[in-house]
């Protein structure tokens, strides 16, 4: 059961960095010109990479026993994936007030959400990761560790304190901020949907620019929504549901860390790979490489057809 549930994360955390890491490359390097909602998808999508790659490389070394970390290493890597999680989770508020301006603001939205604004609040948000890793960084006093592939905070009375106010309190609090903001979204949005069903609007090509924008918005805000859901699902499993399953190893894994890397590769599939320009990307490429094989092929076989018959005029 162990063996399964190990190999059934690795893939969880490989296909997480796949996800994660396509959308960062799409939004660094395909994306000519960036916007506020691009650029606040790049800092939790780090956030996600900063949780999963050290997760990758911690389960190729100690299942593989090419290297073993020591405590230091392993308190290091603790505090690069807690830094992730921290400024994951406050970008993801930020992306719900981008949402929240976007579709109920839109004449506002680029004053408001302009670039330069964006790139301070997320500055603020790094900053404030950051700090949050000085608790973790009093080596013996507290820590965050893997410990037999779970991650866990150390068991000093000050770390379970900082456990308590860093991860959940904060990880609830933001939580129910995004969720009043998303709440507050969906209402507005119903209610100007149904106001828009008794007004008539004379420009068509108006009005089908907006509704292409419109559907647009609505699509990213209830893809955010999904990807906060698992994430209150995320808090929830790691401080209630492994309370209730400590007899039970492999249980305690599923509800700490294999749940935890699952809420990051959903993120990055939801979030990322599921936005449309994003997948637009991704299908052309796809596209392109098929029909360079099938190019190939039919070169291939013409050729092969070419000297087949070449040979049989020489027979």
């Amino acid at each position: 059961m162990l063996i399964f549930l190990i190999i059934l994360n690795y893939l969880i955390i490989f296909f997480g960095l796949l996800s994660n890491g396509y959308t960062l490359f799409y939004y660094c390097f395909v994306l000519k010109k960036k916007q506020s909602y691009s650029i606040i998808c790049m800092s939790f999508i780090s956030g996600n990479i900063f949780v999963l790659f050290p997760n990758f490389l911690y389960l190729l070394f100690e299942e593989t026993h090419l290297y073993i970390p020591s405590l230091f290493i392993n308190q290091r890597i603790g505090q690069i994936t807690i830094l992730g999680y921290y400024t994951g989770i406050l970008s993801r508020l930020i992306l719900s007030l981008n949402r929240l301006v976007a579709i109920h603001a839109p004449i506002r939205y680029k004053e408001i959400f302009s670039n330069k604004n964006t790139y301070i609040l997320l500055f603020i948000n790094w900053i404030i990761g950051f700090l949050m890793l000085i608790p973790l960084s009093f080596g013996d006093m507290c820590y965050f560790i893997n410990d037999e592939r779970i991650w866990s905070y150390g068991t000093t009375k000050f770390c379970s304190l900082v456990s308590y106010l860093q991860d959940f309190l904060h990880g609830v609090i933001i939580a129910c901020g995004i969720i009043i903001i998303d709440i507050i979204t969906a209402i507005m949005l119903i209610r100007k949907t149904i106001k828009k069903t008794t007004k008539i609007i004379d420009c068509k090509t108006k009005k089908l620019q907006k509704n292409n924008q419109r559907k647009k918005d609505i699509n990213i805000f209830l893809r955010t929504v999904i990807s906060n859901i698992f994430l209150i699902l995320s808090l929830i499993s790691f401080h209630y549901f492994s309370l209730l399953t400590n007899d039970n190893i492999n249980w305690l894994f599923v509800t700490t860390s294999m749940f935890w890397m699952f809420h990051h590769f959903i993120d990055g599939t939801i979030v990322g790979l599921m936005n449309s320009d994003v997948k637009k990307h991704l299908l052309s490429k796809i596209k392109k490489q098929s029909k360079i094989v099938n190019t190939i092929e039919t070169t291939k076989f013409n050729t092969t057809k070419k000297i087949q018959q070449n040979t049989n005029i020489k027979l």
